[in-house]
């Protein structure tokens, strides 16, 4: 078995999976929901896939397509601590995903929490402009607005 590895996410891999503290607090200020939450409404609004490293669930990830503007995408993702634990096989898996999306997509936008410096890194490094932190509902916590392409 290759050391990463992506595939469609199933039930199964939602129910044991463990998110990181800073994913599980972004998830609940933003939008009142747990990872689990989370990872199921995407499987209902997105092609919804998990990435495994070393043979650990390192995370969810899928981009649901915005039904006002045709062509645009809202990434999102919940990671487990593997993506610390293995950041090079992660970062070099991270690439195909991102370029699958572009070539979906003619844009892609989305918001994270300022507090989650490990993805906005990731994001900023996959080539997404990352826009100033301003309060988000419902708490008033900082998010960023990150965004990729055109008409975003």
């Amino acid at each position: 078995m290759s050391v990463v590895y992506v595939r469609p996410a199933s039930p199964e891999d939602v129910e044991l999976f463990e998110a990181r503290a800073c994913d599980r607090e972004e998830l609940w200020a933003g939008f009142r929901h747990t990872p689990k939450d989370a990872m199921l409404l995407g499987m209902q609004t997105s092609d919804t896939y998990a990435v495994f490293l070393h043979g650990k669930c390192a995370g969810v990830f899928g981009v649901v397509p915005s039904p006002e503007k045709c062509g645009i995408g809202a990434p999102w993702a919940v990671f487990s601590d593997v993506i610390t634990e293995h950041p090079l096989p992660f970062l070099r898996a991270s690439r195909r995903t991102v370029n699958y999306w572009r070539e979906r997509f003619y844009g892609l936008r989305n918001f994270v929490d300022a507090r989650n410096t490990v993805v906005i890194s990731w994001l900023a490094w996959r080539g997404f402009r990352i826009y100033p932190a301003k309060p988000f509902v419902p708490d008033g916590q900082d998010f960023h607005l990150f965004a990729w392409g055109q008409y975003v």
